[in-house]
């Protein structure tokens, strides 16, 4: 069910980029040089009928609230204002979808 105004469905995709040249500099704010690669990111969103939030990659499917992606959310921030950079790597090794959420 969705909102009045609210379309069913949002759909987008990018293209992959390499960087052939300054991928550490362009962390820091300065020029590299990247090329778009053929391959594409897709994402769909629907809204559902509850606060659950479904997210999918190929055969792969989780499904969690809104407050506990929000709850992950405060993890995340507090673990990196802490420099727990371990955790924050051990957290993307157990959870595929961690980056999404």
């Amino acid at each position: 069910m969705t909102r009045a105004g609210t379309p069913a469905a949002l759909r987008a995709a990018v293209p992959a980029k390499a960087i052939l040249f300054g991928e550490h500099a362009v962390n820091r704010g300065q020029a590299g040089i990247a090329v778009s690669l053929g391959l594409f990111a897709e994402c769909t969103v629907r809204p559902l009928a509850s606060d659950r939030i479904r997210l999918r990659a190929g055969s792969l499917t989780d499904e969690t609230s809104a407050a506990a992606i929000r709850a992950r959310a405060a993890e995340v921030d507090a673990r990196r204002a802490a420099l727990d950079f371990a955790a924050l790597a051990d957290l993307a090794a157990r959870d595929f979808f961690a980056p999404c959420r």
